[in-house]
């Protein structure tokens, strides 16, 4: 992200907020928001996370999910990416097993 943002491609702010899986935000910066969401994934059972975004509380338009559908035998590291109206809400919620937030970063454009 940094790379992005020293070529100037990308304006606003980044930020690294504290957030949790399971947990409502709203955007209420006046701008468009980026986020992206690092999920990790790792047991001998199906670990999945949806992200859901909307107008009202709680969101609930679907607009991706990331993480296995099997078993695992070791780590992996997933990445999702989405954008958010201004005023509207949004929220990463667990669907199966244990995934952990290993990284969330927003940027208000």
């Amino acid at each position: 992200m940094i790379g992005i943002l020293a070529t100037g491609l990308e304006t606003g702010t980044w930020s690294l907020p504290t957030r949790a899986l399971d947990t409502i935000y709203q955007n209420t910066s006046g701008k468009k928001r980026r986020v992206i969401v690092g999920i990790n994934t790792s047991a001998a059972a199906a670990q999945r996370v949806k992200f859901v975004v909307g107008s009202a509380s709680p969101p609930g338009t679907q607009i991706g999910r990331v993480g296995t559908a099997d078993a695992l035998s070791g780590s992996l590291l997933f990445t999702m990416s989405f954008e958010v109206p201004d005023t509207w809400f949004y929220r990463a919620t667990i669907e199966a097993g244990t995934p952990t937030l290993d990284s969330w970063s927003e940027l208000d454009e």
